[in-house]
């Protein structure tokens, strides 16, 4: 059968960059996020800084809610191959707003 992969579900502030557009096939949703000290990259690497990256979209989540700037808490899951200790894919599972005042922290993880 397929394999099974460990899933590990993270939760991060993060301020929206870009949204997929229905016009435009090439637009991801991008978020800037805050540090995440305990996430696992795999091969020993624990933590990530704090960076502009896309998100897939897991079914169901809708962004229409959503603009460029704005401020959110974003939970994200990755399937992980412990066998293999790496990361298989990743997901925007939930996306909440946050106040506009909000004060994010760019730095690093560690």
């Amino acid at each position: 059968g397929a394999p099974v992969y460990a899933k590990h579900t993270y939760t991060v502030r993060a301020q929206v960059v870009a949204l997929p557009d229905p016009a435009n096939p090439a637009a991801e949703f991008q978020v800037h996020h805050e540090p995440i000290p305990h996430f696992n990259a795999g091969g020993g690497n624990l933590g990530m800084n704090a960076m502009i990256m896309p998100f897939p979209v897991a079914e169901g989540l809708s962004l229409s809610a959503l603009r460029a700037g704005q401020k959110i808490t974003l939970t994200f899951e990755v399937d992980f191959d412990e066998a293999r200790d790496s990361i298989v894919t990743y997901r925007a599972t939930k996306v909440e707003p946050l106040p506009d005042d909000t004060a994010l922290d760019f730095g690093r993880a560690q």
